[in-house]
């Protein structure tokens, strides 16, 4: 079977090439969604279409892109495409109080419309009748250099919004060296340096694009790696499955998120070579303050 993959990258992370990656094989051909490849298979018979974050068109565009969503399911099917989902969230991130309603619909009608559902989520897929589908696995595939000014950190990484509950996670780690590192939301940074400023915190800002091998390298050097999204609007976090993928530490918020990871996909260990992670102390000291939960280990999706 052919499966058209939209969209057919993301700049901000290797989530789609991974994912690619990984379905590719046993008879699967899996290739990035652009409208001249549409076109080309139309007539073809084995095909699908695998959405992703397609429900984020009502938070962009309103109604329009509730219409234009129905118009290119209804179309895909025409040309005998089989149209699945990913469902990534539980609502899109970020939303107005007057984008929820609409935002909802686009979840129902996505639903109700395409002919699979999955999820990376391991509990919310056995709950709502998904397909579990595991996480792609992130790659390191460059040497990383330690870096002693960074082993006394705690990282905070990826896009920086308000979902993310950074304030709040900077609260539960105070005391704590943080950085956080990755694309902020202007008015979001403006909030999180009045938060550090008011309560004296030890805190660095990367405010920037973080290349893959770059941000590998602070992972596999900060002791420890903070996820501070609550999982009100997500089902999973990447972030997760990234700091796993390197063998790495991890502190989530809320049993609810901790809930989505599969175990049987999950290597526990015990040790690792890389430097910040040579001692659970501080893991297991920050669960106890902040009530968080922890994984420590290999994610082998």
């Amino acid at each position: 079977m052919l499966t058209l993959i939209l969209p057919g990258k993301t700049n901000n992370n290797s989530y789609i090439e991974n994912l690619i990656n990984d379905l590719n094989g046993d008879g699967h051909e899996c290739i990035p969604f652009s409208f001249f490849v549409f076109m080309r298979s139309a007539f073809r018979a084995d095909k699908a279409i695998l959405l992703n974050w397609i429900e984020n068109q009502t938070r962009q565009r309103g109604f329009l892109g509730y219409l234009m969503v129905r118009i290119f399911v209804n179309l895909s099917k025409h040309f005998g495409f089989k149209v699945f989902w990913v469902r990534h969230n539980f609502k899109s991130h970020d939303l107005k109080p007057s984008q929820v309603a609409l935002n909802v619909k686009m979840i129902e009608y996505l639903e109700e419309n395409t002919d699979k559902v999955f999820c990376h989520g391991y509990s919310t897929a056995k709950e709502l009748g998904y397909i579990y589908l595991p996480h792609p696995i992130y790659r390191n595939n460059n040497f990383v250099d330690f870096d002693e000014d960074l082993r006394d950190y705690i990282l905070i990484f990826g896009r920086i919004k308000p979902y993310k509950k950074v304030i709040e996670a900077l609260i539960d780690l105070k005391g704590e060296k943080v950085l956080i590192a990755g694309s902020f939301d202007s008015k979001y940074k403006l909030e999180i340096q009045d938060c550090i400023e008011e309560l004296g915190l030890d805190v660095l800002i990367e405010d920037k694009f973080l290349d893959e091998s770059y941000l590998n390298s602070l992972i596999l050097n900060c002791k420890l790696n903070y996820v501070s999204n609550d999982g009100a609007t997500s089902i999973i976090s990447g972030a997760v499955y990234h700091v796993l993928s390197l063998g790495g530490s991890v502190l989530i918020s809320g049993d609810k998120l901790a809930s989505e990871y599969d175990p049987e996909l999950i290597g526990i260990t015990q040790d690792s070579d890389h430097a910040g992670y040579e001692s659970s102390d501080v893991l297991n000291a920050l669960c106890k303050l902040s009530g968080r939960k922890a994984i420590r280990g290999v994610y082998y999706g």
